[in-house]
C-alpha cells in the first residue's frame, strides 16, 4: 500500500510538484493524517499555480493577469486576496483553463474543504474533534496526483489547440522521430484520455476527409504513429473506435491512396474498416494507378490485402515500370516481367518488355537466375516476336555476360533460332 504511494510521486510531472507531494506522504506514512491531508492541499494549490505560470509564460493572457493577480498578492501581503485567490482556484482552474473536468472539481473541492477541517479547530455532530481517516488522507493524495500533478499545464480546448497549432506549422517535422520527439513534450505525453482522443479523432478527419497534399498526409499519419508510442494505455480504443467512424468506403484515387497509406502504416486500421470499405479498398489495390505503385511491395506484404496485390501484378505493363521507384526490385516484379516478355504477342509488346528486363537488370544483375536464362532462351525458340523484337538481343548479352549460357536450353536456342553467337558476345 505504502508503495503505491511512492509510485505515485514518481508520476508528477516536476520536481517541485514531487517534493510537495512527498511530504504528505511522509506525513501519511507517520500516521499523521491532518498534516497530510493539508500538506496535499497545499502540494495541489502550489502546482495549480506553478501550471497558470507556464501557460502565462506560453502567451495566455487570461494566465498572464491570473499570475499578476497572485505575484501582487505576495509582494503585497494582501491577506484577504491571497484567501479569495486561494478559495477561487479550483473554479478559475475549471472554468477559465479547463485544466480539471467538472466531476474532478468535485473531488478536489473535496480535499480542499478537508484541509479546512484539518487545519482549524472543527467538531463534529457529536462535538468531537474532526478526525481524518488513513484512507480519506491516501484518498485525496492518490486524487491530486492523478487529477492535477501528473498532468501537462494545457488540457482540453486549450491543450488540443496548441498541439493542433504545432502540427499545422510551417516547421513542424515529418520523420517519425521527429515528431515523437516534439509531441513528447507538450500535453500529449501526459494528457487526458480525452484530449488523446479528440487529437485522435482531428489526425484522422483531416486525413480522410480533407484534401491534403502528401506531405501533410506524411506528417499526420506521422502524428498518428507518435500517439500509438506515446499514449499506448489508449490507443488501440480510441484509433479503431474513430477510425471506424470516419472511414468510408473508397470513392476516387486520392481517398484510396490515403487510406492505404493509413493501413499500411497502422496495421491495426484494417480491423477497423467496415465490410464496405475494405472491399472498396481492395478494388482500389486491383486497380492500383501509375503513381502509387510505390506502394505496391508494402502492399504484397500486408496479408490482408496481399491477394489484391497479386492480382495488380499480374496486370503490371511496361508503361507501369516508370512508376515504380523501387530501390530494390521484388523478385515477384521481376519475375512478372519475365513471364510478360516470354508471352509476349507482338513485336512491339515484346520490345517494350525487353526495354523494361534490361532497365531492371542494369541497376539490380542479381535478378536474372539461370532459370529466368532458361524461359527467355525457349521463347526465342518457340515465339516469333521475340525472336523478332531488336531489344532481345540486349537480353542474351546480359545472360551471356552473367555466364548463365552454358546451359543446354543455350544451346537449343542458338541452334534452332539461328542465333549469332558471336554477335551477342561481341559490345554493342
Amino acid at each position: 500500500m505504502l508503495g503505491d504511494l511512492d509510485e505515485l510521486v514518481l508520476k508528477c510531472r516536476n520536481d517541485v510538484a514531487r517534493a510537495h507531494i512527498a511530504e504528505a506522504v511522509r506525513a501519511y506514512k507517520a500516521a499523521a493524517y491532518r498534516s497530510s491531508i493539508v500538506m496535499t492541499w497545499v502540494a495541489l494549490a502550489f502546482d495549480l499555480a506553478d501550471k497558470l505560470r507556464e501557460l502565462s509564460l506560453q502567451g495566455d493572457a487570461a494566465a498572464t493577469k491570473r499570475i499578476e493577480e497572485y505575484d501582487r498578492i505576495h509582494e503585497t501581503n494582501d491577506v484577504v486576496a491571497s484567501l479569495r485567490f486561494e478559495r477561487e482556484l479550483l473554479e478559475v482552474a475549471k472554468s477559465e483553463f479547463e485544466l480539471i473536468s467538472e466531476v474532478e472539481l468535485v473531488d478536489l473541492a473535496r480535499i480542499q474543504q478537508d484541509r479546512n477541517r484539518c487545519a482549524h479547530p472543527s467538531l463534529n455532530m457529536d462535538g468531537e474533534p474532526f478526525s481524518p481517516t488513513a484512507e480519506l488522507a491516501r484518498t485525496h493524495i492518490r486524487t491530486a496526483i492523478e487529477y492535477v500533478l501528473q498532468n501537462e499545464p494545457a488540457q482540453g480546448k486549450l491543450a488540443l489547440k496548441l498541439v493542433m497549432g504545432q502540427v499545422d506549422g510551417e516547421y513542424f517535422p515529418h520523420k517519425q522521430d521527429q515528431v515523437e520527439a516534439v509531441l513528447a513534450h507538450g500535453p500529449l505525453r501526459r494528457g487526458r484520455k480525452s484530449l488523446v482522443r479528440n487529437f485522435i479523432k482531428i489526425l484522422l478527419k483531416k486525413l480522410l476527409a480533407e484534401t491534403v497534399d502528401h506531405v501533410k498526409e506524411v506528417k499526420l499519419i506521422a502524428c498518428l504513429q507518435a500517439v500509438k508510442q506515446m499514449r499506448a494505455d489508449v490507443w488501440l480504443e480510441f484509433f479503431l473506435t474513430d477510425l471506424a467512424s470516419v472511414a468510408k468506403p473508397v470513392g476516387a484515387a486520392e481517398e484510396g491512396h490515403k487510406l492505404l497509406g493509413l493501413v499500411l502504416r497502422l496495421p491495426e486500421a484494417w480491423g477497423a474498416l467496415g465490410e464496405g470499405v475494405a472491399v472498396s479498398l481492395e478494388n482500389y489495390v486491383r486497380a492500383l494507378p501509375i503513381e502509387d505503385l510505390d506502394l505496391l511491395p508494402e502492399t504484397y506484404s500486408f496479408p490482408p490485402l496481399k491477394s489484391a496485390a497479386e492480382q495488380r501484378v499480374k496486370r503490371l505493363t511496361p508503361d507501369d515500370y516508370s512508376g515504380l521507384f523501387l530501390l530494390s526490385l521484388p523478385r515477384y516484379i521481376w519475375e512478372h516481367f519475365i513471364k510478360s516478355f516470354c508471352e509476349a504477342v507482338s513485336i512491339t509488346r515484346a520490345k517494350a518488355w525487353a526495354t523494361v528486363i534490361t532497365s531492371a537488370h542494369r541497376f539490380q544483375p542479381e535478378l536474372l537466375t539461370q532459370a529466368d536464362a532458361d524461359a527467355v532462351c525457349l521463347a526465342v525458340v518457340n515465339n516469333m516476336a521475340v525472336r523478332r523484337a531488336p531489344e532481345t538481343a540486349h537480353i542474351l548479352r546480359a545472360i551471356y555476360e552473367a555466364g548463365l549460357s552454358r546451359s543446354t536450353v543455350w544451346s537449343h536456342m542458338i541452334d534452332e533460332a539461328e542465333i549469332d553467337e558471336a554477335a551477342i558476345s561481341t559490345p554493342f
